[in-house]
C-alpha cells in the first residue's frame, strides 16, 4: 500500500501556490508495487521533487530522498509524472506561472489483500483423459489434426459444467469431440478460496489431435495444463465478461515487468486492465518462459469471480 504524507509546496514566488487537483493519496494504489521490489520486501519512503508547468502539469521529476530501493523511487517518479495533475500557480496579476512541489511518498508491503489470489482446481487423476481411440473416424480418414486450447468450467465438487474451446484446432468436429470427452472423464480436486473452502474454478488446457505414425500404434493424445493459472476475486464482474483472460508478461534480466500485453480479452477493458495490475505484483520470471537470455515471457491465463461463481 503507497501512502502519501503531508505536502508542501514549493514555487518561484507564486501568490497561489500549486494545488493538486485531486486527492494525492488516490495518485498511488497498492497495485503499483514493483513486483521485484515486492518480491524482495522493499519498504520506504521516498522524497521527491515535481516541476509544473504553467499548465499544471509535471514535466519532470527527482528524487529529493531516498528509499533506499531504486524500484520505489523510479516506480514514484514515473508514476508521479504520468497522474498527479494541479491547478497552476499564479503570479501577482493571476496569470498562470510555472513552480514546484514537493511531497513524500511511504511504500509499504499490503500484508492482506482485499482482492486475493486463491488456488484454482487440479486434475485428481494421473492418467489420459483420451487415446488415440477416442480419433473421430471421420476426422483420422481425412488426415485432420491440430492443436487446441480449452477451458474447463469446473464446480466446488470437482466436476466440469461447461467447456469452452479459446483456440479451436480449425476442425470443429475435434474441437466438439474434445470438449464431450474431458466433460466425460476429467475429474478435479476443486478450486480452493481465500480460507481454504472448495469453490467454483476453471482449468485451463492444451490438447493435441496427432495421427498416430502407424494405424496400429496406440500412442496417446496428449494433454497438458495451460502454464500459470491465475483465480482473481473482484468486487463485480461486468455483464460484458466472456472468458478468462490471456497475457503476455515480459521481464528485463533483473527481473523486473517490462510489459502486460493481453493478447485475448476477457470482454471486459476493466478486468483487462486490472489483470495485468495485479500480475505487477504476482508474475515471476521464469514461469512459463521463453528460453530468451535475456527477456523471459511469461503466458497467464486470468480468470475473474465474485464471492459467487462468474460467468464462464
Amino acid at each position: 500500500m503507497a501512502l502519501l504524507a503531508a505536502q508542501v509546496q514549493d514555487g518561484v514566488n507564486p501568490t497561489t501556490p500549486v494545488k493538486p487537483m485531486s486527492n494525492p493519496g488516490s495518485w498511488v494504489t497498492e497495485n503499483d508495487y514493483p513486483a521485484l521490489a515486492l518480491r524482495e520486501e522493499h519498504e520506504g519512503t521516498v522524497g521527491f521533487l515535481l516541476q509544473i508547468d504553467a499548465s499544471g502539469i509535471p514535466i519532470s521529476c527527482s528524487i529529493a530522498r531516498t528509499s533506499g530501493s531504486e524500484e520505489l523511487d523510479e516506480r514514484t517518479c514515473a508514476i508521479l509524472v504520468q497522474r498527479a495533475r494541479f491547478s497552476p500557480a499564479r503570479d501577482a496579476k493571476g496569470k498562470p506561472m510555472a513552480a514546484s512541489y514537493s511531497n513524500r511518498l511511504s511504500w509499504v508491503i499490503p500484508r492482506s489483500s482485499a482482492l486475493p489470489t486463491n488456488a484454482g482446481p487440479t486434475p485428481a487423476t494421473t492418467g489420459p483423459w483420451m487415446t488415440d481411440d477416442d480419433y473421430p473416424a471421420s476426422e483420422m480418414r481425412r488426415g485432420h489434426v491440430g492443436s487446441l486450447s480449452f477451458i474447463l468450467d469446473v464446480a466446488a465438487s470437482g466436476l466440469p459444467t461447461a467447456c469452452k474451446v479459446a483456440i479451436s484446432s480449425g476442425y470443429p468436429v475435434l474441437d466438439q469431440a474434445a470438449c464431450t470427452i474431458l466433460m466425460k472423464r476429467a475429474r478435479f480436486a476443486p478450486a480452493r478460496g481465500p480460507q481454504g473452502e472448495a469453490t467454483h474454478g476453471y482449468y485451463p488446457g492444451r490438447f493435441n489431435w496427432a495421427l498416430p505414425d502407424q494405424p496400429q500404434d496406440k500412442a496417446m493424445r496428449s494433454h497438458s495444463a495451460a502454464p500459470n493459472m491465475i483465480d482473481l476475486v473482484v468486487p463485480s464482474v461486468p455483464d460484458t465478461y466472456k472468458q478468462p483472460a490471456e497475457a503476455k508478461v515480459t521481464f528485463d534480466p533483473t527481473g523486473r515487468m517490462d510489459a502486460c500485453e493481453v493478447t485475448r480479452t476477457s470482454g471486459a477493458q476493466s478486468l483487462d486492465s486490472f489483470a495485468c495490475q495485479q500480475l505487477q505484483r504476482l508474475a515471476v520470471p521464469g514461469a512459463g518462459a521463453s528460453s530468451a537470455p535475456d527477456k523471459k515471457d511469461g503466458l497467464y491465463t486470468i480468470s475473474f469471480r465474485t464471492d459467487a461463481p462468474a460467468k464462464p
